[in-house]
């Protein structure tokens, strides 16, 4: 588990990672990038950060440039394999700032996985097919073992307004569930023919609740 300060409240979440480096001519450079959505308006969004391959940091400075599509945020979370990340997340104007430290360097060790994710409400009323970047602010910095800074390659994200299905929030929120759990999945949009790609997990019972929630429970546990 690790904290992570948002609003002047401590919150308790569970933690995974994702990673992402590349060696040139000796210099390790990463590119850490945005993962593109698209959403409808009003919705939530979940601006996935993640590496295009693993690597260790040890403390980072992540800054986001918000339009104004965006409506502050709902919340952050590191995801580490180990448990070992901690983190400060604050709005300054518009920009969203996320400091955060892995003491025993696992963050951005997980292949494939977002190791920050920050939500945030989307304004109503875009009109569908509005494309929003979502960008890396110059002042993002990366530092690895011994503290040494990552020179960084970026790759900035897009948010396109369309469709009609939003996740707004997954109970329980994270950690290892056992067999037998249920898991509600809560957003807009939802019918009796939307369907869930569990991942990895081992999953039975999907079923349709309302428009607003769906559920499934643990057939296996996992994380």
């Amino acid at each position: 588990m690790f904290s992570f300060l948002i609003r002047r409240h401590w919150i308790v979440v569970p933690l995974l990672v994702a990673g992402a480096a590349a060696s040139l001519t000796g210099q390790v450079i990463l590119e850490p990038r945005i993962v593109s959505e698209t959403l409808p308006s009003g919705g939530l969004m979940q601006i996935k950060m993640e590496l295009t391959a693993p690597h260790p940091i040890l403390v980072g400075n992540a800054q986001f440039d918000l339009s104004d599509s965006f409506e502050g945020f709902e919340g952050a979370s590191l995801f580490s394999p180990s448990g070992d990340a901690y983190g400060v997340a604050f709005l300054r104007g518009r920009t969203l700032v996320a400091n955060i430290v892995s003491p025993q360097q696992f963050l951005g060790t997980q292949l494939d996985y977002p190791f920050l994710v920050i939500a945030s409400k989307i304004q109503a009323g875009i009109p569908t097919g509005t494309k929003i970047p979502i960008n890396f602010n110059s002042a993002t910095v990366f530092n690895g073992p011994g503290l040494q800074p990552y020179a960084y390659v970026v790759r900035d994200g897009t948010l396109t307004i369309g469709g009609s299905v939003s996740v707004t929030n997954v109970i329980p929120g994270g950690g290892v569930l056992p067999a037998g759990t249920t898991v509600r999945i809560l957003g807009t949009g939802f019918s009796t023919t939307t369907q869930l790609k569990p991942g990895t997990l081992s999953i039975s019972n999907f079923r349709y609740i309302s428009p607003n929630e769906v559920r499934f429970d643990m057939a296996q546990s996992g994380d």
